[in-house]
C-alpha cells in the first residue's frame, strides 16, 4: 500500500510533521514515512498510525527529503527501539496504555 499526498504533503494530526507519502508492506511488517527535507515525527504518533493500518507492524522507517532519519523498531509486545541513521539506538520505550493492542495472528 502506497498513499501519495503530494510534494507539498499534508499535515497529519499526531505526527507533528508534514507527510509527503506512506508505505506500509504487509507480508515484511514493514512501513515507511516520508516526510519533506528537514523534518522529523513523533515516535509515538508514527507508531500510533501504522499499528491504525496494521497492529503487526515491526519496523517504521522514516525519510526526510532524499536522507534515512530515524527508524522505529519492536522489540516487544509493546516496546520500541528508535534507531538514528548513524546506528545509535535509544529505548526500549514502553507503548503507553492507551496505545497498546494485542497484535493479530493469521
Amino acid at each position: 500500500m502506497t498513499a501519495e499526498l503530494g510534494t507539498n504533503g499534508k499535515h497529519v494530526p499526531g505526527l507533528a510533521t508534514t507527510v509527503q507519502r506512506l508505505h506500509y508492506d504487509w507480508s515484511t511488517g514493514a512501513g515507511g514515512l516520508f516526510m519533506p527535507d528537514g523534518c522529523c515525527t513523533d515516535m509515538q504518533g508514527a507508531i500510533r498510525l501504522f499499528r491504525k493500518i496494521d497492529p503487526n507492524v515491526r519496523v517504521i522507517r522514516t525519510f526526510a527529503g532524499p536522507a534515512r532519519d530515524t527508524t522505529y523498531e519492536r522489540v516487544g509486545r509493546d516496546e520500541w527501539v528508535a534507531v538514528d541513521p548513524h546506528g545509535g539506538r535509544w529505548g526500549p520505550h514502553r507503548l503507553p496504555a492507551h496505545d497498546r493492542r494485542e497484535p493479530t495472528h493469521d
